[in-house]
């Protein structure tokens, strides 16, 4: 823990960022990289604590990040998913391979931060952004250290700070759409009788109003997990672990090693991610999978333009940096995002039956096994456009399209689809 958390004087840097999650760090290293004077500010003890995720990313993910797979912090590999609908049908993606990992993110996280100090970014922990420092632009923040407060100037904040959004509304910056914002919970078992190599999701309003329930496989054990539109989680996750048909009979005699909790932004990116001297990125900016809740990858995605334009801004006074860095964001992910915000909303809205006919008509045709074929497990949009063009799977899409473009009406417009948008996510 030594090798990172540095006892540095507080004065001014040139990249300041909020937040020592995942896409700080990665924002972080990348700016350092680029000869700028970086420092992350993290409320907690230690970076990766607590941990606030299931764990699991794609292999095709990392690579995308430029993180390659490490025994340090790799708990397990998944090969596919099992899919439960409320009244118990299931359908299985197998796609023949391992196609994620399951991640300690503890570990994972102090690996980023070591390669962010190993680039020459400070990090402090115990160190909470209290305000922004606002002028004729963001000016830095004030922050409570160690239990006393102090200013740290800098050319450009990067606001990481998770789904709190206050340094992004003390900027007066639009947030995520507040009411897509679900509770969740999970749950660290030892033991249990679950499937390995296929992490399983659970639908029904019984166990996850508007959203679904998980079993993630690890090494000896497994994470089990809630969210809700409802709130209630840890509720539901006491209720799904002892009650739920299937899930209960393997799980009985599992070990609780710890509970953790959090915010799933599930909206879609914010409508604008910068003002003058400062650019928000990661949860706070939306970048997470609307139809899962997964933030690792899209987050290090927009965080690694972030990093690459706040030296830019902060060192070469590149007036147009932040906004560079939206349009780029936006070229990467932001179709997936627009387009994935629309399903899930359509997904939430479902009622059992709902989910019912969808399960019956993806077995009936074979959903499992194309989805193992042609799926991406972070580009879900485009997964859902490659099935949509598949003859034998018109009624389902059907079906879908009509829902999606009835709970359209009740969102923004989405942002535009082409060729071009799904290259440039694919070849990041």
């Amino acid at each position: 823990m030594e090798r990172y958390i540095l006892n540095c004087a507080l004065t001014a840097v040139d990249v300041l960022v909020v937040g020592g999650g995942p896409s700080g760090l990665i924002a972080a290293a990348e700016a350092a990289r680029r000869g700028a004077r970086t420092m992350v500010l993290e409320e907690h003890g230690e970076v990766g604590r607590p941990a606030h995720c299931a764990g699991l990313v794609s292999v095709e993910g990392l690579r995308r990040l430029g993180v390659r797979g490490s025994e340090g912090f790799i708990q397990g590999l998944a090969r596919g998913a099992v899919l439960h609908s409320p009244s118990g049908l299931e359908v299985e993606v197998d796609a023949g391979r391992y196609v994620a990992y399951v991640i300690d993110r503890e570990a994972f996280d102090r690996e980023l931060a070591g390669r962010a100090v190993d680039e020459g970014a400070e990090l402090r922990c115990r160190a909470k952004a209290l305000r922004l420092l606002m002028g004729r632009r963001v000016e830095g923040v004030e922050a409570r250290v160690d239990g006393g407060v102090e200013e740290v100037a800098a050319g450009v904040v990067v606001d990481a700070e998770g789904a709190r959004f206050k340094l992004s509304r003390q900027a007066g910056l639009p947030t995520p759409d507040p009411f897509m914002l679900y509770p969740a919970a999970q749950l660290e078992l030892k033991g249990g009788d679950v499937a390995k190599g296929f992490v399983e999701l659970f639908f029904g309003e019984a166990w996850a109003p508007g959203f679904f329930a998980w079993i993630v496989p690890t090494d000896g054990g497994c994470r089990v997990g809630v969210a809700s539109r409802r709130g209630g989680c840890r509720f539901l996750l006491e209720r799904f672990v002892k009650k739920h048909p299937k899930a209960s009979t393997r799980l009985r005699g599992a070990a609780p090693m710890g509970l953790a909790g959090g915010l799933l932004v599930l909206g879609g990116a914010a409508a604008r991610t910068y003002v003058e001297g400062m650019m928000v990125v990661g949860d706070a900016a939306g970048h997470v999978k609307p139809t899962t809740g997964g933030g690792v990858v899209f987050g290090g995605l927009a965080a690694s333009v972030a990093g690459e334009e706040a030296a830019s801004y902060s060192l070469n006074g590149d007036a147009e940096a932040l906004e560079r860095y939206e349009a780029r964001w936006r070229r990467l992910i932001g179709r997936e995002l627009s387009w994935m915000a629309r399903l899930r909303r359509y997904l939430s809205s479902l009622s059992d039956e709902g989910y019912e006919r969808l399960f019956k008509a993806a077995a009936l045709l074979n959903l499992g096994g194309e989805l193992a074929r042609v799926g991406d497990m972070d580009l879900h949009a485009l997964t859902a456009f490659r099935l949509s063009i598949n003859p034998r799977l018109a009624p389902l899409a059907a079906l879908v399209a009509l829902g999606v473009l009835k709970e359209s009406f009740k969102a923004k417009p989405i942002e535009g689809w082409g060729r071009r948008g799904v290259g440039s996510c694919l070849g990041r």
